[in-house]
């Protein structure tokens, strides 16, 4: 049995039951979902330390591609952990159904966790209760049409209070010592069974390759990169899903567990090897002290941590690379996956913003991508993925809207439109490669991007906010940009368009001065003038930084991605240490 936290931005932190299927995955419901998840495993009484636990922080999640909270459809979730549980009398995986396992109702089956009593107080200790498998006809009487026999189960006696409640979500229903099931609702506001627990067997192939891809064939190719941090596009729409909750049913509490009967399960094989892949990497230097040092950096030192081969294409031969003549001539190497981060710095100061520069930004960007596009295209095996990072200056600059990746945009000034044409450029035909774009912000971190520029002035109390103070700042932290990048890679169901923002980069510019002096311990109330701006950099590219928009990473979050630095304040902190 694991336990596992979370916080959510609207309650807080939560807990929710899962459990252990390989020594490196946990599966829950969909719905236990949030930032700084972590694992607990081997625990019994959670009010204080046992030998036996074991906690260990979330990598990745994987929710099910399908999953709707509205209607509480596909509510399963995967989440891969930062490193492989040990195998104890405590810690063991639960094994899985096949795919053709049936429930037959009447059919005995167990449930534990530490959730909600019928006092209103969490159990410390493990608890587990006996609950009857039921004839689909009793949830289609109490939930209707939102009831799907054919993924969902109808468990618990209608005569009895014995139960799950709140908090057990996500954790196993266990049959003979097989997982069958998992807690996912009941019925609103009333102390009633059955209750609907997710048919694990219906899902039995998106679990093994969920687990078999995680660790996806990548190949990449990326090339210099600027972030384009301003935006634009009509009235937006934002539609943010919120996770369903577990009801919270008054109900007798749970038997407890006595702590050697805790794993009430069997040994499931590891029939799913780790693989190392093999990534195609671009990178031009194109611009000194430019983003390809900087992002391509952080990404391939991420990769290759994390066991992957990684080749760089450049200008210039060297070991580990190979060069944009070759890959003219030869096309593109067996590779897994490709990643294109290109374009010449925008914000140049030593570049007068004219016809000419305009030109250069254009094709440093559009016919990089469109070879690349191409030799995807043309290879003899393509690559399994393929991710563009752009930028989010797709959407309008604006002092009230709210942008997720859904919004419009991409049609209002020289900018949306080069990230239109840039993302137009990349898109494959067909659906043999999967497609992924990283619309960025501001990229914030140590040696490189935004905050190098800034760190001088404001060490030495010259600091502030550029212009009104008034506009958003949508930014990111290197290492977590880096980490969307590796996640699209290696998560098979991410697709489309994410936001590569922080979840907390509703910050307005003025909230950001003050933070960095904050961390630096220095005061930053000195303003850069809006005419200063526009006189170093010019009045179109000074929108850039005069103008912003909120961004919303919607899409990143529900993809599964565990942000390392999702506030602010410790994101710059770890910045200037």
């Amino acid at each position: 049995m694991a336990l596992i936290s979370y916080y959510d931005n609207i309650k807080g932190w939560c807990r929710c039951g899962g459990f252990l299927v390989r020594d490196d995955f946990v599966m829950t419901a969909a719905h236990c979902f949030g930032s700084n998840m972590k694992v607990t495993l081997g625990a019994h009484n959670i009010s204080h330390s046992e030998n036996s636990q074991q906690d260990i922080p979330v990598l990745t999640a994987f929710p099910h591609q399908d999953y709707d909270a509205k209607r509480r459809i596909n509510d399963i979730m995967l989440l891969k952990l930062e490193k492989r549980a040990k195998l104890t009398k405590e810690v063991q995986p639960i094994a899985l159904p096949g795919d053709r396992d049936s429930m037959k109702p009447g059919k005995v089956c167990s449930v534990a966790g530490w959730g909600k009593m019928d006092d209103g107080t969490y159990a410390d200790t493990l608890r587990e209760v006996d609950l009857k498998v039921q004839d689909e006809k009793q949830c289609k009487k109490l939930f209707h049409r939102a009831y799907d026999n054919s993924i969902q189960l109808c468990v618990g006696n209608p005569n009895s209070k014995k139960g799950t409640g709140c908090e057990d979500s996500g954790g196993p229903l266990v049959c003979k010592g097989v997982a069958q099931g998992i807690v996912c609702y009941s019925y609103e506001n009333h102390e009633v069974l059955p209750r609907v627990f997710t048919r694990i067997s219906s899902f039995v192939t998106w679990i093994h390759t969920t687990m078999r891809h995680s660790w996806g064939t990548v190949s990449v190719v990326s090339l210099a990169f600027d972030v384009i941090s301003c935006a634009l596009g009509p009235p937006p729409r934002l539609l943010l899903p919120s996770p369903l909750p577990c009801i919270c049913p008054h109900r007798p509490p749970l038997t407890p567990v006595p702590p050697q009967h805790q794993h009430l399960h069997r040994n499931l094989e590891h029939s799913e090897p780790h693989v190392h892949y093999h990534v195609s990497y671009e990178d031009t230097h194109s611009h000194a002290g430019g983003g390809t040092g900087f992002i391509g950096t952080a990404l391939t030192r991420l990769l290759k941590a994390r066991g992957h081969e990684v080749t760089l294409v450049s200008r210039k031969p060297g070991p580990g690379r190979i060069t944009w003549d070759e890959l003219a001539a030869s096309g593109l190497p067996t590779c897994d996956a490709a990643v294109n981060l290109a374009g010449e710095n925008i914000l140049n100061p030593l570049r007068r913003w004219n016809e000419g520069f305009q030109k250069e930004v254009l094709s440093s960007r559009l016919e990089t991508t469109q070879m690349l596009a191409r030799a995807i295209s043309e290879a003899p095996r393509p690559p399994q993925a393929w991710v563009l990072v752009t930028g989010v200056a797709y959407y309008q600059p604006s002092l009230t809207a709210e942008y997720d990746e859904d919004s419009p945009g991409g049609d209002f000034d020289f900018f949306s439109n080069l990230v239109t044409k840039w993302e137009a450029a990349a898109r494959l035909p067909g659906e043999s490669t999967r497609q992924v774009v990283v619309r960025s912000g501001v990229v914030l971190g140590r040696g490189g991007g935004a905050i190098g520029h800034m760190l001088l002035p404001f060490r030495l109390g010259l600091g502030g906010p550029i212009g009104s103070g008034c506009q958003f700042f949508p930014w990111i932290h290197i290492r977590d940009l880096a980490g969307i990048l590796a996640h699209a890679l290696e998560a098979n169901h991410v697709r489309g368009v994410l936001n590569g923002v922080a979840p907390a980069s509703a910050t307005t510019n003025a909230e950001f001065a003050r933070a960095l002096g904050a961390a630096l311990g220095r005061p930053a109330f000195i303003p850069v003038p809006g005419t200063v701006v526009q006189a170093v950099f010019g009045r179109e590219r000074a929108i850039m930084l005069l103008e912003g928009q909120k961004v919303i990473p919607r899409r990143t979050l529900a993809a599964g991605y565990q942000y390392s630095f999702p506030e602010l304040g410790a994101a710059l902190k770890e910045v200037v240490a």
